[in-house]
């Protein structure tokens, strides 16, 4: 009940109440009407017309306005109706801190990011076993993990070799060569081996890492353990990220037990969720955010999509969220997002595909096949 109440009521109600205020700081002094209608506006038609992928952050000033105006309404309003009675001035202030703290509570679990170790956890997986004593680390990856590998390097792995492939890419060769000498292979992420293939071709014989194994979506799905619950949401993938929609069709069918899962809709946002080996017990799709609230096993769970897609290609909190009743489960990327709870009922590892977060394959260039290479000798089988 709670929850439809914060759905459909409380937040119209906040922006009532902003609203409200506006006209009360009008009634009150005109000065600071103009003011704070001004600051909203600049600030708002400035995030509006900011060319990033994370408009939602230059909203931020106008959030303080609405909060403030909010504020001037309740003491707008308390003053007009309460007059110089205490107890109506009371119940009004009480309501509105009422207010304050049902929207807290409410919002909390979701965007509590201090245990979101993914990017630091990801760019460990893919340095794995890898030193400076016998290979060079060369990547060309989003941004935002370019940036937690940066971190990575001065001040959690001080033994790790790394460089950006665009710092080295007009020099490629030599730098190849240099490694080569000192019997160190040359590491690359993904990314960094097809742009090495796009502009030198077979040239150097990148070949994937056998020690950093990449399970698949529908691999992943398989390992859901027989009864237990799990969520699937699959978001509008990035542009850089391809969706095998065959992937996606073949993990339902295993979550489903081959029981002929509804099909994905293909729109912006998609949710399916139940327990496994089981037709889905919810599934939702739209092209506007929404949040659902289930039970499975008697468990409330909640799933929000808080973004907006196409418009936002990324955004600091994630994109969603799954809660199960207080407890933060995953944080929703675009892309597909699935977890599951395990059989002594925590949650596993959340697993994305087609995604920023998503397992990546890394390359290998040995020392020893180039120095086969060099000498014009070809490794026996």
């Amino acid at each position: 009940m709670l929850g439809l109440l914060d759905d459909l009521l409380i937040v119209p109600a906040g922006l009532a109440l902003a609203a409200t205020g506006i006209i009360g700081l009008w009634r009150l002094s005109r000065e600071w009407a103009v003011l704070v209608a001004g600051a909203y506006a600049l600030a708002t038609l400035f995030a509006l017309t900011y060319n990033v992928g994370d408009t939602h952050v230059f909203f931020l000033p106008g959030h303080f306005m609405t909060a403030f105006s909010a504020g001037a309404a309740v003491a707008w309003l308390s003053r007009l109706w309460g007059g110089p009675r205490l107890a109506p001035r009371a119940v009004m202030i009480i309501a509105a801190l009422f207010y304050v703290g049902w929207r807290g509570w409410s919002t909390w679990p979701a965007v509590d990011r201090h245990a979101d170790r993914r990017g630091e956890q990801l760019i460990a997986r893919l340095t794995l076993g890898v030193s400076e004593r016998d290979a060079l680390f060369v990547s060309q990856m989003n941004w935002q993990l370019e940036n937690v590998l940066l971190y990575t390097g001065r001040h959690l792995r001080p033994d790790l070799a790394w460089t950006r492939l665009g710092d080295v890419m007009p020099h490629w060769p030599f730098l190849v060569e240099d490694n080569r000498r000192i019997g160190r292979d040359v590491v690359v992420t993904a990314q960094a081996a097809a742009d090495i293939v796009a502009a030198y071709g077979p040239a150097y014989p990148l070949i994937e890492d056998a020690a950093l194994p990449v399970p698949g979506l529908e691999e992943a799905a398989a390992e859901v353990p027989r009864g237990m619950p799990y969520v699937l949401s699959v978001l509008t993938p990035p542009r850089e990220e391809r969706l095998v929609p065959e992937a996606l069709a073949g993990a339902l069918d295993s979550l489903a037990g081959g029981k002929a899962p509804p099909p994905p809709a293909a729109l912006a946002y998609e949710l399916f969720a139940g327990v496994a080996g089981e037709l889905p017990q919810v599934h939702r799709a739209s092209n506007r955010p929404f949040t659902e609230r289930f039970q499975m096993f008697d468990e409330p769970f909640t799933v929000r999509m808080d973004s907006w897609l196409p418009s936002d290609t990324f955004r600091r909190a994630g994109f969603g969220h799954v809660l199960r009743g207080r407890d933060h489960v995953m944080i929703l990327e675009r892309g597909v997002n699935l977890v599951w709870l395990s059989r002594n009922g925590l949650p596993a590892p959340p697993y994305y595909a087609a995604s920023l977060f998503a397992f990546q394959p890394r390359y290998r260039l040995p020392a020893a096949t180039l120095q086969l290479a060099r000498s014009g000798l070809r490794p026996g089988p």
